[in-house]
């Protein structure tokens, strides 16, 4: 009974030592699964903030079709207005360099000069006009198109960032997976620490206190 009782306890103090070792690498590996778990949290909140950034941003720039449709219209006017003033300059400059038709030779009534120059300078006035206002308009949709040409850029930049986060992101979440496995091979090696010499021991035990007890019978 005695070379027993020392064989169990050298028996359990071998396996506590064991226990111990692993509960350590159990312990060290749910750390790291912290850590790794707290990084995770953190690349997707930070994943949540440019989201709603881009969201944002995005949301700042939907007249971008309409502004370019204004562009293009405007733009098409403005072609439109030159021909004519052009056209009207060219008519002011031949009736005031010419006192007869080149294509008939007949004169060219003075009076019917003064008052095709004075409609021609008219409508030229008018269409300089309202080319001033539409270079003014212009101006003002150029000047967006140039603001939303700046977000898109900071969106691209924003989007770059998050393919980043995201990336860190998966590869945190695999990091994550295999130290759950480590985890779980460590925890089961914890629990399948080899009793059954212990086990041996204790049922000799038994059989050697009841053989004493029918002797001190």
């Amino acid at each position: 009974i005695d070379l027993l009782d020392n064989k169990i306890d050298s028996a359990k103090t071998h396996n506590e030592s064991i226990r111990k070792i692993k509960e350590t690498e159990v312990g060290k590996l749910k750390d790291k699964l912290k850590d790794q778990v707290v990084f995770v949290e953190e690349e997707q909140a930070k994943m949540e903030v440019l989201l709603d950034a881009i969201e944002e941003l995005n949301n700042s720039i939907g007249d971008k079709a309409e502004q370019k449709k204004k562009l293009t219209e405007f733009q098409e006017v403005n072609h439109d207005l030159t021909t004519r003033l052009n056209k009207l300059r060219k008519d002011v400059e031949f009736y005031q360099k010419h006192d007869n038709c080149p294509t008939c030779k007949q004169g060219i009534e003075h009076e019917f000069k003064q008052e095709t120059i004075e409609e021609s300078t008219g409508k030229i006035t008018e269409i300089e006009k309202a080319q001033t206002e539409l270079d003014n308009r212009l101006g003002s949709v150029n000047k967006r198109l140039g603001e939303i040409d700046d977000v898109e850029t900071e969106m691209a930049s924003k989007n770059l960032e998050m393919s980043e986060h995201n990336a860190n992101y998966k590869m945190a979440m695999n990091v994550c997976k295999s130290i759950k496995g480590e985890l779980t091979e460590a925890e089961e090696s914890v629990e399948a620490i080899d009793n059954s010499e212990i086990q041996k021991f204790e049922d000799d035990m038994t059989t050697y206190h009841t053989k004493q007890s029918q002797l001190f019978d």
